[in-house]
């Protein structure tokens, strides 16, 4: 469904089709936020001293849009988060920026509003504000809404049509039209722009990747917890179950847990080792001589080797032995070859009794194909070679994702076909419901039939039989994983109850002891970060947080590093080592592991001017900011975030503003080139 929906569906359901509809409020808007100690600073951007009567006033402006047109007001929340001075901060930004929006495009909006000249005086005096005031928020968003469309890369679209493209998709909300809601989406997006790169999109993007911070880190893990936790009940393991039954593992959030199971198959395959049949192999000395008198360039010596004297083609005893063990290997590749197949035959022509239905056999719960001992006993009196039989999976579960683990056969490929994984192949069965477009279903593999030949690297072949398969089911019941729920249901107990409430005594431990003498002490691991970004390039080409050795992905763990960095730096302007180490530590939980990990950081390495123009070229770099903005504007988003708005003005919070809100106490101040 579409994406509009889904992110602002409870505004819908609110607001419904009202475009154009005026929502005032009898209650004076000023009376609401106008309160309290106007002159009270809350921080300074670029020198400029910011009071809590400016952050109130951006509230009110934030309440008057809203009270003009409720979907004004929904874009308007959505875009400061709610916080009136992210809002108050974005305006300067833009001021910085060179936006603005004409008197003429304010009062083309509120006629559209139906909000002329009397009804203007009438609306604000009910508001409790002047008219003015509704003029200069209504030019706030109207700037903002420029100011968004640049900073994320989109090209810029009238409000109004916007306004309209949203009353549109509302109506088809409303009416339950999914079909119109399907023709709306286009407008949607034509609405809110079409992606394009933008400088301070980039700039964002390049931070992002370019700036770096290391250090190290010691994990503390939930299982330390374990002894002093009560055993989870039945109900918390059945709770449990149920919250993850159909969840993959590895992929439920936050924990990692799932109790899905994954295709899984039982097997059996014989191996013919080409060591084995190699010995078979017997060369005839004509054979040898034939192949030296029909491949002499093969055994030509090189123009220097000549000219010291050396015979231009090498004599047939010096070359002899390479000539053997080249026909002993051609000709055991072509017995194992000859080996295989007639195993197959064996299996296949006892197969065609079944019959068949759309290319696969039909194959009765009766059926008894010949067993692998048959097939090895009748391939060693016809070819004098035993074959290996590893019958010893044929009553146990395999997931497919461990096949390549099996002894053998587990990096074999098709026969000819170095493409084709063992593990691919069986995939394709039929019992595993593969894909109508996937390719190797024309090949047929079943349970209870015999496989395609298989080939490893040193020639050894290989022939399977999948005895059963089933594909990814969730467990009919808690008894079927009993003992992963349990495991899974102590250690979070233990995460919970011990662990991430005892992490503030653990900083403070490290702080007094220092990160090494405590790891020593508490017998912890420790792993050292090397210089890593907020985002890094993954196997797909996509930006994501970077996997931190023995951590994982922990986004908690990168943002408070580097906080730390760019506070104790003062924004890049000294190192990192000059703090002392008590203030370049922290912690954060990482859920995925149920650990939490005590940080220091060692070392901060912003972007510089000089490495933002010899990067902003890379074809690679427009190649990720546009990735980045086809993906849905997951990290495009992020250049509006809260923390980049501060970031981009420069925003230094007062001494209670920053306790408040934990942000750094001192101006950043950048080194010269520094970005």
């Amino acid at each position: 469904m579409l994406k509009f929906f889904r992110k602002y569906n409870k505004f819908i359901l609110a607001f419904g089709a009202a475009f154009l509809m005026i929502a005032f409020l009898i209650e004076p808007t000023l009376s609401i936020f106008m309160r309290g100690p106007e002159d009270q600073p809350v921080g300074r951007v670029e020198g400029q001293r910011l009071t809590e009567g400016d952050r109130q006033s951006a509230a009110v402006e934030l309440d008057v849009l809203e009270r003009v047109h409720p979907v004004v007001g929904m874009l308007a929340r959505d875009l400061a988060e709610n916080d009136p001075l992210k809002w108050l901060l974005m305006k300067h930004d833009a001021r910085r920026l060179g936006l603005t929006a004409s008197d003429a495009e304010v009062q083309n909006l509120l006629e559209t509003f139906g909000l002329y000249e009397d009804e203007l005086r009438q609306a604000s005096a009910r508001m409790g504000t002047s008219t003015g005031f509704v003029q200069q928020s209504l030019r706030s968003w109207l700037t903002l809404e420029q100011y968004r469309d640049l900073i994320l890369g989109r090209t810029h679209v009238n409000p109004l049509e916007r306004l309209q493209a949203m009353a549109f998709a509302m109506q088809a909300q409303e009416l339950g039209d999914w079909q119109l809601m399907m023709q709306v989406e286009q407008m949607l997006a034509d609405a809110f722009g079409h992606h394009r790169l933008s400088e301070p999109l980039i700039r964002h993007m390049l931070r992002d990747l370019q700036t770096t911070v290391s250090g190290e880190v010691a994990i503390v893990d939930a299982r330390r917890y374990l002894d002093e936790t009560d055993e989870p009940t039945d109900e918390e393991m059945q709770s449990l179950f149920e919250q993850y039954r159909d969840v993959p593992p590895g992929q439920g959030e936050p924990y990692g847990f799932g109790y899905r199971i994954p295709p899984r198959v039982k097997l059996e395959y014989l191996a013919i080792p080409i060591d084995r049949v190699r010995e078979q192999v017997e060369i005839d000395e004509v054979d040898m001589l034939s192949y030296y008198e029909e491949n002499e360039d093969e055994f030509r010596n090189d123009a220097e080797d000549i000219e010291a004297g050396e015979p231009e083609i090498q004599p047939y005893e010096q070359v002899r032995s390479r000539i053997q063990q080249t026909l002993r290997d051609q000709q055991a590749d072509q017995l194992a070859n000859r080996i295989v197949r007639a195993a197959q035959a064996m299996l296949v022509q006892h197969a065609r009794q079944l019959q068949q239905h759309a290319g696969y056999r039909v194959v009765p719960d009766d059926y008894q194909p010949p067993s692998l001992r048959e097939m090895a006993d009748q391939i060693e009196q016809q070819f004098n070679v035993r074959p290996e039989r590893y019958d010893d999976f044929a009553d146990e579960w395999v997931p497919v994702h461990e096949l390549e683990a099996l002894p053998g056969i587990g990096r074999a490929t098709l026969a000819g076909r170095d493409d084709i994984s063992f593990r691919r192949y069986v995939h394709s069965a039929w019992e595993l419901e593969p894909a109508d477009d996937d390719p190797l279903v024309g090949m047929g593999l079943q349970a209870m039939l015999p496989s395609q030949p298989l080939e490893r690297g040193d020639g050894s072949r290989f022939l399977f039989r999948l005895t059963e398969a089933q594909p990814s089911h969730a467990p009919e019941s808690l008894e079927t994983v009993a003992d992963r729920v349990r495991q899974d249901a102590h250690l979070r107990k233990a995460y919970e109850q011990h662990l991430l409430p005892a992490m503030e005594q653990w900083l403070s431990d490290a702080r007094e002891q220092g990160l090494e003498s405590l790891a020593e002490a508490e017998g912890l691991m420790l792993e050292t970060i090397r210089p890593t970004p907020r985002r890094a390039p993954d196997r797909q080409g996509r930006l994501s947080v970077p996997d931190v050795p023995g951590v994982g992905r922990s986004e908690a763990l990168i943002s408070g590093m580097f906080d730390i960095a760019e506070r104790v730096s003062e924004g890049g302007r000294m190192a990192v080592s000059e703090a002392d180490e008590a203030d370049r530590l922290g912690v954060a939980e990482v859920d995925s592991r149920l650990s939490m990990v005590i940080y220091r950081v060692d070392r901060y390495q912003p972007v510089t001017e000089g490495q933002y123009r010899e990067m902003v070229a890379s074809p690679r770099v427009k190649s990720w900011v546009s990735q980045m903005m086809l993906s849905g504007d997951g990290d495009a988003m992020a250049s509006l975030s809260n923390e980049a708005v501060r970031a981009r003005v420069n925003f230094v919070p007062s001494e209670r503003e920053a306790r408040d809100d934990d942000a750094p106490a001192r101006e950043p101040q950048r080194r010269p080139g520094q970005i």
